[in-house]
């Protein structure tokens, strides 16, 4: 993640930028990019 820039809803950061990984790995990756997207902006995470 560059600059608090998050990836569209492809995974992809601009034209060609992507998520690439094992297929087995999508459901973590994506639980992980959930919990992300929650705890940045939280002013405890700031804090910390």
């Amino acid at each position: 993640m560059i600059a608090g820039r998050f990836p569209d809803a492809r995974g992809r950061f601009g034209p060609f930028g992507g998520r690439y990984v094992p297929e087995t790995l999508m459901p973590a990756l994506e639980r992980l990019e959930r919990g992300v997207r929650e705890q940045l902006p939280t002013r405890g995470f700031k804090e910390e």
